[in-house]
């Protein structure tokens, strides 16, 4: 599965209803829908863990977006 990048999102957002809700899966299957409620946090993503920028270690730059 390919990994989306922040640009590519936003050029696919560009083009939804600005009033549109958005919602995320919480599971592969996508059995099961909720709301984001939070804005997006920006930090470092290691294919388990997500770590804010806040909290960061120094030296480690941010590579990804949490939408929730």
């Amino acid at each position: 599965m390919k990994r989306i990048k922040v640009k590519d999102l936003i050029k696919h957002l560009k083009e939804m209803p600005q009033d549109a809700n958005c919602v995320y899966a919480c599971d592969e299957e996508g059995n099961n829908f909720q709301y984001v409620y939070f804005t997006p946090t920006l930090g470092h993503f290691d294919e388990c863990e997500f770590t804010s920028i806040a909290d960061e270690e120094e030296g480690r730059k941010p590579n990804a977006v949490c939408i929730n």
